[in-house]
């Protein structure tokens, strides 16, 4: 089973527009996130543009996912360990 995913954004404005836009409630980082950890990714690497909006909304107890924020030209490590 995959534990480890990555999301990447375009870096440039498309990409801040993308992870703020609403679907059915949502935005789509949220859904994302969501979706990601439904598959059973428990440790998510998520690269935003820089000035993108670096929240995701309240997930359920059920969904046990770590996610952390990379910003695109900004130097580092990687965010997990490799497995």
């Amino acid at each position: 089973m995959i534990r480890q995913g990555l999301l990447i954004f375009p870096d440039h404005q498309r990409g801040v527009d993308l992870v703020s836009r609403r679907v059915a409630g949502l935005s789509l980082l949220d859904r994302m996130v969501r979706t990601m950890a439904r598959a059973g990714v428990e440790e998510l690497a998520v690269v935003v543009p820089p000035g993108a909006r670096r929240r995701v909304g309240r997930l359920p107890a059920k969904l046990h996912v770590e996610v952390r924020f990379l910003e695109w030209g900004a130097a580092a490590p990687l965010p997990f360990s490799p497995q």
